[in-house]
């Protein structure tokens, strides 16, 4: 059986956030093609519950942090590699001979020096951290310490073989940025077909508003936004409609929004968008995957969104969904989709035939496997030799 470890420094159990869906979607997808995935996790802490789930979805787990007189001032550093984690990475090589290695963002490449040449070293960007500056920061929005110079993010990448973007307009910028490096697209979330909705669903609560989200700067401030500038024109019109907000970001409803609710992190977030008559995204700034849009689509629900959250969607001017320019027009959006209700489901018809086209597993990782079929391929008529 061939191996490719991947080692991060994000737990991406439970998948209650974007990047952790991402990640628990590519492992999935990578031991239903018969690969073995042995994955490094660098973590101060896991719980034993996070320890099992993860356990489960691999099929070897090493976490580094938990070590007896491990070194607390790390913490502060949880995203760079720490010695310990490139130790036990370079012993795991020697150990399961891997055809491959994945670093989770550009942060875990460190893993990839002294490595032999034969090993493919790919990195999983999730984002381009050289855009955070002039993306989110600019705007006086936290970044959480993601940001980095367009040096630092090359100094990295040049360390790997492969860069894994995931949009095409990533794509392109890391293709400018590191010439000579192979990069390739994962356009979304891999599905298998019978996990994307076929159309409209029984169960719609009528002027049911949902919002989806973690709990980061980006979607604390869309949230704040929504609840000011956008839900009280909407309960002017719809004085029946009703706000639900889940995931993490939920914390951060403000108190008072008249006819909302705080859903919490939702267990069952299928019965959340079965339940919604409109889904929104009002994140106005941000890099990388726009998850929130992909799962509204994923579930055929009718989707309002502002410019952001539709940057780098295969085939952009036909992602079906309402995409307004300001509040005023994000608020004409939700009011019409809420009551109309043949246009509603216009729009969650087209809503899950895109998702069918774009987002089932063969389409989005079919760059990836090409290129990890090429390298195993190489590597066989090695040992043939």
């Amino acid at each position: 059986m061939n191996t490719l470890i991947i080692v991060s420094h994000v737990c991406p159990v439970p998948p209650s956030q974007g990047n952790r869906i991402a990640i628990c979607r590519l492992i999935s997808w990578l031991r239903r093609k018969g690969l073995k995935v042995v994955f490094v996790l660098q973590a101060v802490s896991i719980s034993c519950e996070q320890r099992r789930e993860l356990g489960s979805l691999v099929d070897e787990l090493y976490v580094v942090g938990e070590l007896d007189g491990f070194d607390k001032a790390l913490e502060r550093r949880i995203r760079d590699c720490w010695p310990e984690t490139k130790r036990m990475v370079g012993e795991l090589v020697l150990i399961e001979n891997p055809f491959a290695v994945v670093a989770e963002y550009i942060y875990m490449t460190p893993c990839f020096e002294g490595l032999s040449g034969e090993i493919l070293k790919i990195t999983h960007t999730h984002d381009m951290l050289s855009r955070v500056e002039e993306e989110i920061s600019i705007y006086g929005i936290d970044t959480q310490r993601r940001q980095c110079s367009k040096e630092e993010e090359r100094t990295a990448l040049m360390r790997g073989d492969v860069i894994i973007a995931v949009h095409d307009i990533e794509a392109d910028m890391f293709r400018a940025l590191v010439p000579g490096k192979e990069v390739i697209v994962m356009r979304g979330l891999g599905y298998l077909p019978e996990e994307i909705s076929a159309g409209p669903r029984e169960g719609e609560v009528p002027g049911t508003v949902l919002m989806v989200g973690g709990d980061n700067p980006m979607n604390r401030r869309g949230l704040s936004v929504f609840c000011s500038e956008v839900w009280p024109k909407v309960l002017e019109a719809l004085p029946h409609a009703r706000f639900l907000v889940a995931g993490g970001v939920c914390r951060s409803l403000p108190k008072g929004t008249a006819k909302a609710e705080s859903l919490g992190i939702a267990k069952d977030l299928e019965e959340e968008y079965r339940k919604a008559a409109v889904v929104v995204n009002p994140v106005e700034f941000g890099t990388g995957l726009k998850i929130k849009t992909i799962e509204a689509l994923r579930y055929g629900r009718a989707l309002v969104s502002t410019p952001c959250g539709v940057e780098g969607f295969p085939n952009k001017s036909r992602v079906p969904c309402m995409v307004a320019d300001d509040w005023d027009a994000f608020a004409r959006c939700v009011i019409d989709l809420l009551a109309d209700g043949k246009l509603r489901r216009s729009m969650e018809m087209k809503a899950a035939a895109y998702a069918n086209e774009h987002f089932v597993e063969e389409m989005v990782y079919a760059e990836l496997h090409q290129c990890l079929e090429k390298n195993i391929k190489v590597r066989e008529s090695c040992y043939v030799q």
